[in-house]
C-alpha cells in the first residue's frame, strides 16, 4: 500500500494454517527480523514507527524478540523477552534509536531468527527489510 502522494509504503504478506488447527489459548511468540542495512538509511523511521505499533498491540503473555541484520546478525534482546509494558518501552526506545551500517546479510537475519523458537508456543516471524541487497 502506498497513499497517494507520499514516498513510503508497505507490503505485507500473512501465510495462515488451516482451521484444523485448535485454537491458542496460551501466549504468542513474535520474532522480528529487522534490516538496518545501508540501504534502510531513509527507512529506518518507518521501521520503527512499525515495530513500534506492533509491539503495542502484544497481549499478556506473549514474548517477542528483536533480531538486526546488516553484514552480520545480532538480537538486540538477546532471548525472548516477556511483553510487558516496561519491556515494550524499553525496547521501542532502542529500535527508534537504531543506524543504518553496511550490507544486507538476509540469510544470517533469519537463520538466527529460527534458532531457538519453542515448539510448544505459536510463533510469528515478521521481516522488516527493502529488498536491496
Amino acid at each position: 500500500y502506498k497513499a497517494p502522494g507520499k514516498d513510503r509504503g508497505t507490503f505485507m504478506l500473512s501465510i495462515t494454517p488451516g482451521d484444523d488447527l485448535p485454537p491458542i489459548t496460551t501466549g504468542s511468540d513474535w520474532v522480528f527480523v529487522l534490516d538496518i542495512s545501508g540501504s534502510m538509511n531513509a527507512k529506518l523511521a518507518t521501521l520503527a514507527d512499525g515495530v513500534s505499533q506492533a509491539l503495542g498491540k502484544l497481549r499478556g503473555g506473549d514474548r517477542f524478540r528483536i533480531v538486526l541484520f546488516d553484514d552480520r546478525a545480532e538480537e538486540l534482546t538477546n532471548g525472548f523477552v516477556d511483553a510487558t509494558p516496561d519491556s515494550i518501552r524499553r525496547y521501542t526506545q532502542k529500535v527508534m534509536q537504531l543506524q543504518s551500517r553496511g550490507g544486507t546479510n538476509l540469510f544470517g537475519g533469519l537463520s538466527l531468527a529460527l534458532k531457538p523458537l519453542d515448539a510448544d508456543r505459536p510463533t510469528g516471524i515478521v521481516l522488516v527489510t527493502d529488498g536491496v541487497a
